[in-house]
């Protein structure tokens, strides 16, 4: 019941204080979280099982292992289910299809579906929407007429596949054709799912008067979903005309959903919107719409898909309009959403009293000069628990600063006699590093993926001599991609919070950098010839000083402004 109503953590506390646990409150534990797309709680929790897994197990666990892209762990459950001895099990069959063919690996997929002695009509249903899902819309009709050959009726998730594979492939003819014949020679009655591919299909060949009619043919009111593909397709061929009655009558349909809706809207020329219906959209998403990044690029492709299995690239769009996709997660032209709202919380700040029971460290005006260039280091405080993050264009002596910090470069001098560059057990992480020099020498690499519990006394001590107070970080979004440098800055910023650490922080990535600052060091003069670097400020006062020195630039041809981007690397 909890796993079902969403509520995973009241279903595993059922499952903890249940005092005779047999494998079917386990199989509802594990596919509790597989169904609520917890696919990794699922594989850990299959960990602990007490008994040995049956099909359900398995098909709970190659359906999480699907959901995270999981190829290596599909496999080692695929093992499993030869060792125990089900493999024959049609379900199972039909799970390891999804999971192979979601995973990239097609063939594979292939070669379950050959061996499988009983095809039911889920091994068939997931044969037919692997050929779709891979753009083989051809090869997905024949595997369709075979099914039907061998004496298995066609469902209407068979249909949902097979209209989504001709959607897929460009087979508008052969597609209307499968949805007329549906209910008259198969029997099957058509629902919101198949009338969603028939526009989608009808929108990709640029069809949209047809699309038109065939919902205003579908008996009783069409679905969300129906009139959501539409507006996908007027968005992507540019009809303001239909795309606006359509968006009008999704916002009434809808009004607390609207986030895909208004972004398509949006996008089309000359749009406006209702003022009603902005009050429906969360803020971060109203503050993202229209804003145009600069002239680095002319178009946006957004990827998708399952890290280390496959990958998705849509059209190109605009600036404005790639940038409002993946903010919101939903591509409207495919009708697809491949993210979860993509939520970025504020900074955690300490309290007066708390920085006041944090140690202070000084350092003094440091000037350095290698060649023709020369920088000073204005003296500057810092504490426990802080982040300082130095900003300013290439060449203005960010990496030379926390090179002296690092004791790798000495300063050609010093003043003020009263202040001493405080002696710290470092750590620096350079803009191109590879494993660290301390953990190679200490064999820590092997010891990543243990239990900390697990550990003896003398690896403890090993993973502690590694400990630093002082960290000294060069771009650490280096290599990243657009989402990543969230989620490694809310660690950084965990890390060095509670373990009353320090960091200073060199970054070009502006939203990592703000979400960092604690105080913020920018760089002025003329990059590579003679810079200064001022001491630690908040970060209003240091990101005005910052932008007063940034050079904004338009773009005449397209009307697009913003910021010129030898300042900032990836705006």
């Amino acid at each position: 019941m909890y796993g079902r109503c969403g509520h995973t953590k009241s279903a595993r506390s059922v499952l903890d204080f249940c005092s005779s646990r047999n494998l079917c409150s386990w199989n509802c534990m594990i596919s509790a979280f597989s169904q609520n797309k917890e696919g990794r709680r699922a594989l850990e929790l299959f960990h602990f099982l007490e008994f040995e897994p049956n099909e359900i197990t398995i098909v709970a666990l190659l359906s999480a292992c699907n959901q995270l892209g999981l190829l290596r762990q599909g496999k080692q459950i695929h093992g499993l289910v030869l060792r125990i001895g089900i493999f024959e099990n049609s379900f199972i069959s039909a799970a390891l299809v999804d999971m192979y063919s979601n995973c990239g690996q097609l063939d594979l997929g292939w070669q379950i579906f050959t061996r499988s002695k009983d095809k039911s009509i889920a091994v068939w249903n997931s044969m037919i929407s692997a050929y779709g899902y891979h753009g083989n819309g051809q090869m997905a009709i024949q595997l369709f007429h075979k099914m039907c050959d061998s004496g298995v009726r066609p469902s209407k998730s068979s249909f949902v596949s097979l209209l989504s594979a001709c959607s897929h492939s460009g087979l508008v003819n052969e597609g209307l054709w499968y949805y007329r014949v549906m209910l008259e020679e198969y029997g099957v009655e058509a629902v919101t799912e198949h009338q969603v591919c028939v526009v989608d299909m009808l929108g990709r060949a640029g069809k949209l008067e047809e699309a038109y009619e065939f919902i205003k043919q579908i008996p009783g009111e069409a679905g969300v979903g129906v009139w959501g593909a539409l507006l996908s397709a007027c968005n992507y061929h540019g009809n303001m005309e239909m795309g606006r009655e359509v968006a009008e009558h999704l916002f009434g349909l809808e009004p607390e959903n609207v986030v895909g809706y208004y972004i398509s809207l949006a996008n089309l020329p000359s749009s406006d919107i209702r003022p009603q219906y902005v009050d429906h959209i969360p803020k971060a998403v109203q503050g993202n719409v229209g804003q145009c990044p600069g002239l680095l690029i002319n178009f946006v492709c957004c990827l998708y898909g399952k890290p280390g299995a496959f990958g998705v690239v849509t059209l190109p769009f605009s600036v404005r309009e790639g940038i409002n996709i993946f903010w919101a997660g939903f591509v409207p032209t495919e009708n697809f959403r491949f993210r979860d709202d993509f939520e970025v919380a504020e900074t955690p700040q300490e309290s007066a009293e708390e920085i006041e029971t944090y140690a202070r460290y000084r350092y003094p005006t440091m000037t350095k000069t290698r060649g023709n260039f020369k920088v000073i280091e204005f003296e500057g405080e810092f504490t426990d628990s802080q982040i300082i993050v130095m900003l300013g264009e290439n060449g203005r002596g960010k990496t030379t600063f926390i090179r002296m910090l690092a004791g790798l470069l000495t300063p050609d001098s010093v003043e003020g006699s009263d202040v001493e560059i405080p002696e710290f057990n470092v750590s620096y992480k350079p803009q191109k590093s590879s494993l660290p020099d301390v953990m190679k020498p200490l064999l820590i690499a092997q010891l990543m993926d243990e239990e900390v519990a697990n550990l003896s006394v003398g690896e403890l001590q090993r993973v502690a001599l590694a400990w630093k107070d002082l960290y000294l970080i060069d771009e650490p979004s280096a290599y990243l991609d657009s989402e990543q440098p969230i989620v490694a800055s809310k660690v950084i910023k965990r890390f060095i919070l509670h373990a009353k650490k320090t960091a200073f922080v060199v970054e070009h990535d502006f939203i990592m950098a703000t979400y960092l600052a604690d105080r913020v060091i920018v760089y002025e003069g003329k990059p590579s010839v003679d810079c200064t670097a001022n001491s630690p400020q908040s970060l209003l006062t240091s990101m005005n000083l910052f932008l007063s020195f940034a050079e904004f630039r338009s773009d005449k041809a397209n009307g697009e402004c913003g910021i010129s981007h030898e300042y900032f690397g990836c705006l």
